[in-house]
């Protein structure tokens, strides 16, 4: 199928594209998804030639300018046979799920480092397992952009794919082709798989024509719930003992100084009294001396005193 436009046609209408296994899937506003598509101008009608064999990707906003920038030099260009790429936005904040009639089903899970997880592409009001029949398709999108069709579309050693039987109450039935994806294993999560893993799942009739489940895994960062119930009965015992060995350590410490300033005291108080001690005993040494001395000096005045009578 092809489909001709010419200048000026929307975008919206460009991406539109028709008996895809995979349709346009629900992001969020800091999410793109792109249609690439191959463009060639005709000499007569000069229209780009769309063509279906197309890849949904998700591209980088300067990826997306150069697209755009290639689109519209094949638009309006003189160069015959010129190719060239089309991206198609779609930012979920204009273009909503509720546009292309997409059901969206969200589940969030948070797990620690190096574990490993299990995403079905499924949801409880959706109920995928109970009617396996009238699924057409599944499809997934990795947080780098990876469409994933089918299992031989991924060789990843930390992927792996389980599909679903035809009959969910038989011990030992047959897979559905369909559902080959139905269940995406993660394991040794790393930071390069935190993000948003997307399943769009295409009906045959019912429930409407596609549905999109979300899964945010580690959106926010990895779980360290584990590691910190493990190690806090630890790191309680450490702070105590550590509190403990420094009020030991103060409580020593203020003892010391208070018992070394007593001494200091007591000290200064001996060699005060030692001194008034060594004062006192040269004063009173030599009593009789001074008495005499006393006596002797009161008896000369009293002499001359006498002799100056007399003359």
């Amino acid at each position: 199928m092809k489909q001709s436009v010419t200048f000026g046609s929307k975008i919206g209408e460009l991406a539109t594209v028709v008996e895809r296994r995979s349709p346009n899937l629900w992001f969020e506003t800091h999410d793109i998804i792109v249609t690439l598509a191959s463009f060639q101008r005709s000499q007569v009608e000069s229209p780009c030639v769309y063509n279906k064999e197309a890849e949904d990707i998700v591209a980088r906003p300067e990826t997306i300018l150069t697209q755009l920038h290639r689109f519209l030099h094949c638009i309006m260009g003189s160069t015959s046979y010129f190719k060239s790429l089309l991206l198609a936005l779609y930012i979920a904040a204009t273009v909503g799920a509720e546009n292309n009639g997409a059901k969206k089903y969200v589940h969030h899970i948070k797990v620690p480092y190096f574990d490993t997880v299990s995403m079905t592409c499924d949801h409880p009001l959706l109920n995928v397992s109970t009617s396996p029949s009238d699924v057409l398709s599944i499809a997934w999108v990795l947080p780098d952009g990876t469409n994933v069709h089918s299992v031989g579309d991924l060789n990843h050693e930390r992927y792996t794919f389980t599909g679903l039987k035809v009959d969910p109450t038989s011990q030992s039935g047959e897979l559905s082709k369909a559902l080959d994806l139905y269940n995406l294993t993660a394991s040794e999560i790393d930071e390069d798989q935190f993000g948003y893993f997307h399943c769009v799942v295409t009906f045959k009739t019912g429930n409407g024509p596609v549905a999109v489940i979300r899964w945010g895994l580690n959106v926010n960062g990895a779980d360290f719930s584990e590691l910190l119930e493990e190690y806090r009965d630890n790191a309680l015992v450490g702070g105590i003992a550590a509190a403990c060995l420094l009020l030991l350590i103060g409580g020593c410490c203020l003892f010391w100084n208070v018992r070394n300033s007593k001494q200091d005291q007591e000290m200064g108080e001996q060699s005060i009294g030692s001194d008034n001690l060594k004062t006192n005993g040269a004063e009173s040494a030599y009593p009789q001396l001074d008495n005499e001395k006393k006596f002797h000096n009161a008896g000369y005045q009293e002499d001359n005193a006498v002799v100056d009578v007399h003359m």
